[in-house]
């Protein structure tokens, strides 16, 4: 599943582009859209800390007996 971010500034998008080996895509001809420049791309272990992080942290396996503050009958 694709990712994709909003940059008004060209710099700062092909700046994130190269970094996370994304594609600049030019949304300034399209009325009535959010940003004038996005970035699409692939999330993976490399564009982690764009906002995937959480994705990769053991604390996101309950099943592994650890305590989250719910009793164990919630995860059954």
């Amino acid at each position: 599943m694709a990712r994709r971010k909003r940059f008004n500034s060209e710099k700062d998008a092909l700046s994130f582009a190269k970094k996370v080996d994304g594609k600049v895509n030019d949304c300034r001809t399209i009325e009535g859209a959010k940003s004038p420049l996005t970035v699409t791309y692939q999330p993976n272990e490399k564009t982690k800390k764009h906002g995937q992080g959480r994705f990769y942290e053991p604390e996101f396996a309950p099943e592994e007996g650890r305590d989250f503050g719910y009793p164990n009958e919630y995860w059954q």
